[in-house]
């Protein structure tokens, strides 16, 4: 977002200059949530696959494989969390 704030000229009129900013700002808000959806589709996505390896640790001890997936899916949901949770501080 520095980026955008900085992108824009400066105009003679400091008024017109900040109104310019906070318009391109707000655009580049809207654009960047718009991903929002696929974060929350991939921590979706990160739930169902721990819950259905927790199922299956339920039957049977897992592979040295299968928990290790299970322990880089965490730490995916954990950041995509962050993500969201960075989303809404800015909001």
């Amino acid at each position: 977002m520095h980026s955008i704030w900085s992108n824009h000229g400066v105009l003679a009129d400091s008024a017109r200059n900040i109104s310019t900013k906070l318009k391109a700002l707000r655009n580049g808000l809207k654009k960047w949530s718009k991903n929002l959806s696929n974060l929350q589709k991939l921590i979706e996505n990160c739930n169902a696959i721990i819950l259905f390896l927790d199922s299956i640790e339920e039957l049977r001890d897992l592979s040295l494989l299968e928990w290790n997936f299970r322990v880089f899916i965490r730490s995916k949901l954990l950041l995509y969390l962050k993500y969201k949770q960075l989303y809404w501080q800015k909001r």
